[in-house]
Order: structure tokens, then C-alpha cells, then sequence
């Protein structure tokens, strides 16, 4: 691990010159701007309720060694919170490490509007302050929940003092080396026989998904239930133990506000008068008849 360490100090210099590259960075009135260039990605339906997506290079190599070279001294002794929001260190529960990045880092800020701009017309306002995470051998994070039990109140300085949850995850594999160390969902349908045995594994039990550590790859899922934001008990996962190497993996949640649509921009047909809901079934009827028409000339 200490020569890892060293290797990443040493190859800080080449590394911010060659991200600059793809990054423009500039300050206006002490607020950092950024120019996020665009990163190609390909993505994979691993299931649709609840809805988890594989992202194949979703940060890329210069983005990973610059995170990984800022997150490094701000590791500390990963927490959890209970209900009410308070931190403890649970080390048998959760024995990783965590570093909180800093929020106005302008490659963080890429990073994180790559993430709302994925979610297309989910709702996307925001985001939680990046986490770095750190698995050494023998390390885990058993059986949890990404969304939160009761609203989180935010400090971020865009929305400070709004309450939220967390509608999307994007657990983001920022490489080490690490054998073991997947990702496992318990209660979704897991890979088939002839998957990618490079990104997915089959549990003994035969039950759940197991998507491995790919350096550079994310696994996006939402967390909450479009219907009525309330948790998905369907997403609990547990991040498996550690073998050999190291597993770093960076942590991106999006922000649901309280009565805000999760898919948008709606209104509630039941808030709607009367009049106005007479208007939609008759441009229903108009659709249906025009659907027919098609139908016909196409035959």
C-alpha cells in the first residue's frame, strides 16, 4: 500500500497536466467554473425493477488518478448513521475508510454533472458531496441501504436547509487491484450463465446479482419508488469482502427533495379541475382515433 502511495505523489505532476487537457479550469469571483469535457460511456441493463444499469468508463483514467491523488489524505475510519442522523464507527459492520471530497473541486463538479446530465428526465437537481471509499483485505460493508430512513437536511452551499433523500446511486470503481470486493444484491435477479465473467459473478446460492470491481466502471440504480419516494427494500446491497489489493470505489448520490416529482416536470391529473381533465380525454380521443388512422394506412 505504501509504494501504491508513493507512486500516485510522484505521478501527481504528469497527472494535472495531462487532465488539463480535457478540463478547463478557470476562477471567476472566487467561485470555481469548470468546462467538463465530454466522456463516452456505454451502458447495460442489468435489471429494470428496480432499475440497475452497468456504466462502462464512466470516469476515466486522468479523472481517477487526479481523485485519488486529492482524496488520499483525507481518508478516515468509514461511519453510519442511524436513524436520526447520527455518525458511528461500526467496524465490524463497515471496516472500509471513506474521504469526503472537497465540494467545490472542479473535477468533482465534472464528475457529478456527468451524473445529474445521465439521469435525463428523472429529477436532478443535485448531488451529495463525493465520497471516496478504501476496501483493504478483509474489509466490507455488510447488508444496507443507500436512501435514508428519515430526510437528510443539506448543507451544500446550492441548497442548503432543503430536506432530501437519495434517488440515484452511482457506485463508481476506481480501481487497486482488489480481488473479491463486489457488489451484491441479494433480493434483485442475478447474471446468466453466459454474462461477461469479467464484471459479473453467480453467488453459490444461485440468488442475486454480484457485479465485480472494473476500474473506471459504475453500477446506477434509484433508490426510491417513482410512485411516492419512499425506499426500495429491493436495493439493499453489501459490498463483499476484500481478498488481495486494495478496492477504491467514489460514491455519487443525487438528491430527491421533499413533494418534488421524481419524473417530470408533471402535475397530479387529481389536483387538475374538471374542465381541464374533460380537455385531456378528449385529446385522448383524438390520439386514439389518429393511432387507428395509422394503423389503417399501414396495413
Amino acid at each position: 500500500m505504501g509504494i501504491l502511495n508513493r507512486a500516485l505523489l510522484i505521478a501527481a505532476v504528469p497527472i494535472l497536466a495531462t487532465i488539463g487537457k480535457q478540463i478547463v479550469f478557470y476562477q471567476d469571483d472566487a467561485t470555481v467554473l469548470t468546462k467538463c469535457a465530454d466522456q463516452r460511456y456505454s451502458t447495460e441493463i442489468l435489471s429494470v425493477d428496480p432499475l440497475i444499469i452497468h456504466i462502462d468508463n464512466f470516469v476515466n483514467e486522468q479523472e481517477i488518478d487526479y481523485l485519488m491523488h486529492v482524496g488520499e489524505p483525507l481518508f478516515r475510519a468509514s461511519q453510519l448513521f442511524d436513524d436520526t442522523q447520527v455518525r458511528s464507527v461500526d467496524t465490524p459492520y463497515r471496516s472500509s475508510s471513506t474521504a469526503f471530497m472537497p465540494y467545490n473541486d472542479p473535477v468533482c463538479h465534472c464528475v457529478g454533472q456527468r451524473a445529474l446530465k445521465f439521469l435525463g428526465f428523472i429529477e436532478h437537481g443535485e448531488y451529495e458531496t463525493l465520497q471516496l471509499v478504501r476496501y483493504y483485505p478483509g474489509q466490507e460493508y455488510n447488508l444496507h441501504s443507500d436512501w435514508l430512513h428519515r430526510p437528510k437536511l443539506s448543507r451544500s452551499p446550492r441548497d442548503e436547509g432543503k430536506e432530501y433523500n437519495r434517488l440515484g446511486s452511482f457506485f463508481t470503481y476506481l480501481g487497486g487491484n482488489a480481488t473479491g470486493g463486489e457488489t451484491y444484491f441479494p433480493f434483485v435477479n442475478g447474471a446468466t450463465l453466459n454474462a461477461d465473467g469479467r464484471k459479473y459473478a453467480i453467488p453459490a446460492s444461485g440468488q442475486g446479482l454480484v457485479v465485480k470491481p472494473t476500474k473506471g466502471s459504475a453500477l446506477f440504480w434509484m433508490n426510491l419508488h417513482a410512485s411516492n419516494g419512499t425506499g426500495d427494500e429491493r436495493t439493499l446491497h453489501a459490498g463483499l469482502p476484500v481478498h488481495s489489493g486494495v478496492k477504491y470505489g467514489m460514491n455519487v448520490w443525487t438528491k430527491h427533495y421533499k413533494s418534488s416529482p421524481i419524473i417530470g416536470p408533471y402535475e397530479s391529473r387529481e389536483d387538475q379541475p374538471d374542465d381541464l381533465n374533460q380537455e385531456i380525454l378528449s385529446e385522448r380521443g383524438v390520439l386514439s382515433d389518429l393511432a387507428k388512422s395509422l394503423k389503417h394506412d399501414s396495413e
